[in-house]
């Protein structure tokens, strides 16, 4: 017979047994991180809004694929929330449309050229929105469960893993 330490580990080592597992209230771990991850989609999404109303673009036609390309998935066994942006996130330069820009790091992190003069706010240069660690300290503000966060980005990789 095993002991209660030896099925503990025989159940935490079998993820969708600990999916099963359920919080004091009543939700299975599985339904808080559906749950959760739905909320922080929905505060990337708030904020992406937020950044969008800040201004009104004169050099080019919004499209707000940025805003409808965040996307979460779930991981039982860290406890984690992953965030990403789909492909409709890339949109091509506007100097030269064989080159795609990611547009989520862009709004997120900012961006300057080189050697412009005078520098043109938004155009030229932008500070970034920090949309992401925005909803992110917002989430993490009620994050009850203590999941963690994972911005899956190949850019500005170092950035996106300290939020």
């Amino acid at each position: 017979m095993l002991t209660i330490q030896e099925q503990i580990q025989a159940l935490l080592a079998n993820p969708r047994k600990v999916g099963r597992l359920k919080y004091d209230d009543g939700k299975t771990i599985n339904q808080a991180l559906k749950q959760e991850a739905k909320r922080l989609k929905q505060l990337i999404e708030k904020y992406i809004q937020q950044y969008y109303d800040s201004y009104y673009p004169v050099e080019y036609v919004r499209t707000g694929a940025m805003g409808r390309s965040v996307r979460v998935e779930t991981n039982v066994d860290k406890l984690q929330i992953a965030v990403y942006f789909d492909d409709s996130a890339y949109h091509p330069s506007m100097f030269n449309s064989q080159y795609m820009r990611f547009v989520p790091t862009l709004m997120d992190s900012g961006w300057a050229w080189k050697n412009q003069n005078p520098s043109i706010y938004r155009f030229t240069f932008f500070e970034g929105d920090q949309f992401i660690k925005k909803a992110i300290d917002e989430f993490n503000q009620n994050n009850k469960y203590k999941f963690t966060i994972k911005v899956e980005s190949t850019y500005n990789s170092t950035y996106y893993s300290t939020l």
